[in-house]
């Protein structure tokens, strides 16, 4: 049924067969795997010189760059090998349903990385593991109730899932940004760019129009173009936000290498004046003890 322009999408609505699956669609995808690496290859190498806690800054980046990277990489995956299949298959039973390996990959991955965001942000502020831990399980908790529904046939309703996931897991971090990034290090805004810039993607991708050009309605909604420039803009808008967030971590461990190093050459250079000191002691002893000797004579004489 055609619908008019200008019609909000309701993704839990969408029908696995009106999904895009151009090239529009699993090649942004692919870009996103793309920029996700290379992030997750540039935070890890930043992340040298004392490695600190586990729960540290540089893991949680590299983590969630290579989880966007999986994901996403899964998910054009998943688009391509249904590209121009008229019988989609919604559950494994049925035939045609190889995309729904890479495509339940996919958003798992995507539930896990949305909640490594949540920890970006609190490793930035520095905060205690249990908040980190808190986030990890609601990440999991998604993935799994993620998981049940593609085993249950309803995969229609995954993708709404895990955006409305997304979407609250980077309003979450924005604020943790917000609210504890009180000492305003070095980074801080790229980082807060980085994340403001992923969660319009979602938004956009919850609330952008209907095109002019392709228009299909389910119950009165839009659904997906069938040219995929919707989903192209939104992956465009993933990767883009990418950079400032790992810049922004880059820019804040070289400050915390830089000032570790401070403190390094400051406490040497404190132990260095120390041993010169307890050095200088005994020799001061052993002067005293030869002026007592010289002296020792004198006062003998002077008592007898």
């Amino acid at each position: 049924m055609a619908g008019t322009s200008g019609e909000p999408r309701r993704l839990e609505v969408a029908s696995v067969l009106l999904w895009d699956d151009s090239p529009d669609t699993y090649a942004s995808c692919y870009l996103v795997m793309a920029v996700g690496f290379f992030c997750a290859a540039w935070t890890w190498f930043a992340w040298k010189g004392p490695r600190g806690s586990g729960w540290g800054i540089c893991t949680q980046t590299t983590l969630m760059a290579a989880l966007t990277g999986v994901a996403f990489g899964s998910a054009g995956l998943a688009f391509q090998l249904r590209a121009g299949k008229y019988m989609i298959g919604t559950s494994f039973a049925e035939s045609d349903a190889q995309w729904l390996f890479p495509w339940g990959l996919s958003v798992i991955m995507m539930s896990v990385c949305s909640a490594s965001a949540i920890c970006v942000a609190l490793a930035f502020n520095e905060q205690s593991e249990t908040q980190f831990q808190v986030a990890h399980v609601l990440g999991v908790m998604v993935a799994v109730f993620v998981a049940c529904l593609i085993l249950n046939g309803k995969v229609e309703y995954t993708l709404a899932l895990t955006v409305y996931w997304g979407l609250l897991a980077c309003v979450l971090a924005c604020g943790t940004m917000l609210l504890q990034g009180s000492q305003k290090p070095p980074g801080d805004w790229w980082l807060f760019l980085g994340l403001l810039m992923r969660g319009c993607g979602y938004l956009y991708i919850l609330l952008a129009p209907c095109s002019e050009e392709h228009l299909y309605s389910v119950e009165g909604f839009c659904s997906y173009p069938v040219q995929g420039n919707h989903n192209a803009i939104f992956n465009t808008v993933i990767a883009l936000s990418m950079v400032p967030i790992c810049f922004g971590v880059v820019r804040k461990r070289t400050r915390d290498l830089t000032y570790a190093e401070l403190l390094g050459a400051e406490a040497q250079d404190n132990e260095a004046k120390q041993k010169a000191s307890e050095a200088v002691a005994p020799d001061n002893d052993v002067e005293m003890r030869g002026r007592l000797m010289c002296l020792l004579p004198r006062i003998v004489d002077t008592v007898e």
